[in-house]
């Protein structure tokens, strides 16, 4: 597997020059902060050679030790913020103890990874002791590898659009953010923008809202307005933009997303996906806003998946980087800053409950992690 190292003043640009490089197959090693802004390891694939064939058979006994090792990670990993040691472009050692090996990749297997990915993430490693030792190292590598972007919009402001399919939890997200934002900031600083005219009571929703928070709900009933709305708005440090869910035909003629920031340079775009969607619907929902520049992906509805690994997957494959988390409906809480450790430990609780030890609602949390059954 041959890496290559990429620096850039920013998360966001580092990822924009992985994906130029090595396309939208890029598999990320690494990513971490230096002095100069962050550094990303990536490889372009998986290099079959490097890699031995599983030992059949090898999936059973897979909750045992799964429990202790997640806890041990949850525990032992580094915040997200800290920055991890730079990788070396290292031979790979000889991988031995195959069904140790087996063994290992049933449990990422019952987090709901891609096969590839769970090989690429064994790669190299060896297998000679126990598999619990060699699983906390797995999920280790798992977690430099996923991609968080440092850039907190209820922070740092801007004019922000969230696209996502129906259902997703746009409207939603946007509550969570205004009400995350005003927690440091004024109302007279924010401004709610709904660009939803599809769905009947959109706006009327997101009025609703904005009254209790004393903030302005301006509808824009074309794209075209957007330039001229921001500037009867006024200076706002933050302005949120609620669009239309996306349909089959935007996913099929990307080119009609674009047409809202034709004329505004300063708009970012994140998306809000929800953790329900099947794997393959995910990548063609990311892939349909490739002419977009996305500043992070909001991930919502954790709270209501038997799996993360389709989710992880894809932030993976796709070289798109987390910014929220949201695990229910409450507007208040259920919402955070994207933790890649957070997410691998709560992708492992999930798999623990799949092997046979309860169920997602039931189940131990993770530190800090309380399982609700609310959509969000």
């Amino acid at each position: 597997m041959q890496l290559k190292r990429f620096k850039a003043r920013d998360n966001h640009s580092a990822l924009k020059k992985v994906r130029e490089a090595l396309g939208p197959d890029a598999v990320i090693i690494s990513n971490r902060k230096t002095e100069d802004g962050v550094e990303i390891i990536a490889s372009a694939g998986l290099d079959q050679a490097e890699i031995e064939a599983q030992a059949g058979g090898a999936e059973k006994d897979l909750a045992g030790g799964f429990d202790r090792t997640l806890a041990q990670v949850s525990e032992a990993l580094p915040p997200v913020s800290a920055a991890p040691a730079p990788a070396r472009e290292t031979a790979a050692k000889p991988v031995r103890n195959r069904a140790g090996r087996g063994q290992v990749a049933g449990k990422l297997r019952r987090m709901g990874l891609d096969e590839d990915l769970c090989q690429e993430l064994m790669a190299g490693i060896d297998i000679s002791a126990d598999s619990d030792s060699t699983l906390q190292t797995v999920l280790e590598r798992l977690k430099l590898a996923i991609p968080v972007t440092p850039d907190d919009v209820t922070e740092n402001g801007g004019v922000v659009l969230l696209h996502g399919p129906t259902g997703a939890g746009k409207t939603t997200a946007i509550a969570k953010l205004a009400t995350r934002f005003l927690r440091q900031h004024d109302a007279r600083d924010l401004a709610i923008i709904c660009a939803d005219n599809a769905r009947i009571g959109a706006h009327e929703q997101l009025q609703t809202f904005g009254k209790l928070l004393g903030v302005k709900v301006t509808r824009l009933r074309r794209p075209g307005e957007l330039k001229n709305t921001l500037r009867f708005l006024g200076k706002k440090k933050l302005v949120l933009i609620d669009c239309a869910g996306l349909t089959q035909a935007d996913l099929r003629d990307p080119g009609r997303l674009t047409g809202m920031d034709a004329d505004v340079e300063e708009l970012r775009h994140f998306l809000v996906l929800p953790a329900t969607l099947q794997r393959a619907t995910m990548d063609r929902v990311v892939s349909a806003l490739r002419e977009v520049v996305l500043g992070g992906v909001i991930l919502t509805k954790t709270d209501d998946v038997m799996q993360l690994g389709g989710a992880i997957s894809c932030l993976l494959r796709q070289a798109v980087p987390l910014a929220f988390v949201s695990d229910g409906q409450s507007i208040p809480n259920n919402f955070k800053r994207a933790d890649a450790a957070d997410l691998v430990a709560l992708g492992g609780k999930l798999a623990l409950a799949n092997a046979g030890q309860g169920t997602p609602a039931t189940a131990a949390p993770m530190p800090g992690y309380t399982p609700v059954s609310a959509h969000c």
